[in-house]
């Protein structure tokens, strides 16, 4: 097949991609073709096609503060591209990366990228960092919106693959592919307008070894590709979106720490919302956050506290800020209308009123013995509490005074309008308990999105119409298993349809949070 070309410092290409017709690449040329800008900020980073015949070899040498970009506190554009107008409409693009040299000290991210405009760049392929307290031991692959690292990485060596990113609409879908193997799924990212430029980037930062990336067979092709099967599946979010506007919360370790994440259903809006692990912070809560969105969407309500001591109920605003301590003592749940919080103290039932502050018992009868930990809820009517004991997981009822029913498992809750009581009987297995006809079934057994079908956390949202919950690959442990964060319709408290999966990191992502918008 004869050799065609893209271009940069020298790409051919078989027509412009932006007129929509298909691109083709493998650098067997001198110079790149004059429908591709090499774009470099910054004196220093080079693009070259012919230290190595046949690839596209982009450089960005050793420099104190390297060459980013990032639209964080500080936005930076010092990182060079080699850029080509993007096609309209959908597209499919293709390349394989290699990383020729870079250091153990070496802090960067390359490959793929998406181009809204200079300040919004989707940056897909290997990465490395080495500040980072969970950083691989190799590049792993990143997907990254600029300002927004943890947004979906891929474990596994990353120093040559083939990657891919796809666009349908405004979902852009990121693929990788060792020398061995089928294509594996890297996240799912929305796009907020069309981009403008598609291409390659290659970003450093601090003051390590110079990275040199080589480029090679390169295709981009407009319009619908047929869709592959993917290692590692996952759902379009973008009929998500039709059908839930809302956002989910979760907390995540991913940081070093535990801290509270967020999401819009429809991929969206992913930012870090605490910052609990800040330099000067004594606290050193080491138990579940639980995030809890209010009725309106406004706030969150979160535990935290100082290591071994009771727990305190915390709140957050749900755009991210600055976490302010309510009270002592551990929250179970916003009352229905918003304006006062629930939680135990002690042995008993309180009401903390939020436009106050004043604090109310509110109930005379002594609650069964919680233990340190609190999970549970109680019902919009006050008339009974579903929560986990050291014993069980009870369903208790104020105007007796007694525990009615018990359940094996953990995590337990009552639906919003206290309707339902559902926990966790095992991993693989939700249950629920209808009370009014003393029934009991499964929400959810094994779901197919393998391997990630090892369960726990489920929250169903306050409409009963969702499931959000958590699942490893067989993995058990609550505080270094890699859950991750999964949605799942619901019909008359039983799951249907596939569940789509909304957190792509290998770190723990737990206690996860729908809510949804009126």
């Amino acid at each position: 097949m004869k050799r065609l070309l893209l271009a940069g410092a020298a790409f051919c290409c078989l027509l412009p991609a932006a007129s929509g017709q298909a691109v083709q690449e493998e650098f067997n040329q001198k110079t790149l073709h004059p429908r591709w800008t090499w774009r470099a900020p910054v004196a220093g980073p080079t693009c070259s096609l012919t230290e190595r015949p046949g690839w596209l070899r982009m450089t960005a040498p050793q420099r104190p503060q390297g060459f980013d970009h990032g639209s964080r506190s500080a936005p930076v554009d010092e990182a060079p591209q080699l850029r080509l107008a993007a096609p309209a409409g959908d597209w499919d693009m293709e390349a394989r990366i290699q990383l020729q040299q870079f250091g153990p000290d070496s802090t960067f991210h390359a490959g793929l990228m998406v181009v809204e405009n200079d300040a919004r760049v989707l940056t897909w392929g290997p990465a490395q960092s080495t500040n980072r307290p969970d950083a691989p031991k190799t590049p792993e692959a990143w997907m990254e919106p600029a300002g927004t690292p943890d947004y979906a990485r891929t474990p596994g060596d990353a120093t040559d693959v083939s990657l891919r990113l796809v666009k349908r609409g405004r979902m852009v879908q990121g693929l990788l592919r060792r020398k061995a193997g089928g294509w594996i799924d890297g996240g799912t990212y929305f796009l907020i307008g069309e981009p403008k430029f598609l291409g390659f980037i290659l970003k450093t930062a601090s003051g390590g070894a110079g990275v040199t990336v080589d480029i090679d067979q390169v295709r981009l092709t407009p319009g619908k590709t047929p869709l592959i099967t993917v290692e590692s599946s996952r759902s379009e979010l973008e009929a998500l979106a039709q059908q839930v506007k809302g956002f989910v919360v979760w907390e995540s370790n991913r940081s070093g720490a535990w801290e509270l994440y967020r999401i819009n259903t429809d991929g969206t809006g992913f930012r870090q919302l605490t910052h609990l692990s800040a330099p000067g912070n004594l606290l050193a809560w080491e138990g579940a956050l639980w995030p809890r969105v209010s009725p309106d969407g406004k706030r969150i309500l979160f535990i935290y506290g100082r290591k071994g001591a009771p727990g305190q109920t915390w709140v957050v605003s749900a755009a991210g800020g600055y976490p302010r301590k309510l009270f002592d003592g551990e929250a179970l749940n916003w009352s229905p209308d918003g304006t006062g919080i629930l939680f135990v103290r002690g042995s008993h039932l309180w009401r903390y009123d939020w436009a106050t502050g004043k604090e109310s018992q509110a109930s005379d009868v002594p609650l069964p013995d919680p233990g340190r930990g609190v999970i549970g809820s109680v019902g919009a009517d006050l008339k009974a509490v579903q929560m986990r004991t050291p014993q069980a997981n009870e369903y208790f009822v104020f105007d007796q005074g007694k525990t009615i029913k018990t359940m094996a498992g953990c995590e337990s809750r009552l639906t919003a309008d206290g309707r339902y009581a559902y926990w966790v009987q095992s991993a693989k297995d939700f249950r629920v308990w209808d009370p009014v006809g003393d029934k009991e079934w499964q929400i959810l057994g094994e779901p197919s999105t393998q391997p990630f079908n090892y369960t726990y956390f489920p929250t169903v949202s306050s409409d009963q119409r969702w499931l959000v919950y958590g699942a490893s690959p067989n993995q058990h442990d609550h505080d270094t298993s890699d859950y991750e964060i999964f949605l799942v319709a619901l019909e008359k408290m039983k799951a249907v349809g596939e569940p789509f999966r909304l957190s792509w990191h290998p770190k723990t992502d737990r206690w996860p949070f729908l809510w949804v918008g009126k």
